[in-house]
């Protein structure tokens, strides 16, 4: 519940710094999305639940997404462990660029349910990050990174069972992940 809550206040934070409207495109095996940003799909045991990001539009092809999967330009559902791999950039508003990322992290970790286990700086493309490992019903990985206009927010969940198993396969799509506009 903890990190369907942590999903869903970020939500809210797009709406406060701006939320970037469009679809996406899937070129071999990369999501781009427009000039932005580009990653690797996960793997044919991921299935493609979300790939847009206009409020409203339909969830494909899964029946039961999770709640949190609309904050994400594109987002995948493992069907034999349950977990979840998503990822999004918005465009920041004046206030936002100004904020410096500890505090935009701050923000985002701080509405995390149960029990930090670590944070840490990392880089993702050479970009600083700060990462986030949170236990609640599930165990969730949060990354957030920004440069001067956008906010970038990859998050990993998955049930305690599975989440060591499946966490290489998030950590190759965050080492994909590629910013293509800086």
């Amino acid at each position: 519940m903890r990190s369907m809550k942590t999903f869903l206040v970020f939500c809210i934070f797009l709406l406060v710094f701006g939320c970037v409207r469009t679809v996406g495109d899937i070129r071999d095996n990369t999501f781009y999305y427009e000039d932005n940003y580009s990653v690797e799909l996960p793997g044919d045991e991921w299935q493609i639940i979300r790939q847009q990001v206009k409020p409203g539009d339909p969830l494909f092809p899964s029946i039961n997404p999770p709640r949190y999967s609309s904050s994400y330009q594109i987002s995948f559902d493992h069907k034999k462990s349950g977990g979840f791999i998503g990822v999004t950039a918005s465009k920041l508003t004046d206030i936002g660029k100004q904020r410096s990322l500890d505090v935009i992290a701050d923000v985002i970790f701080s509405q995390s349910e149960g029990v930090k286990l670590s944070q840490n700086k990392v880089t993702v493309d050479g970009i600083e990050a700060i990462e986030d490992v949170h236990s609640g019903k599930k165990l969730v990985k949060l990354i957030v990174f920004k440069t001067d206009d956008m906010l970038y927010y990859v998050g990993y969940a998955n049930t305690p069972t599975y989440f060591d198993q499946y966490l290489p396969v998030f950590d190759k799509f965050v080492s994909s992940m590629k910013v293509l506009k800086r």
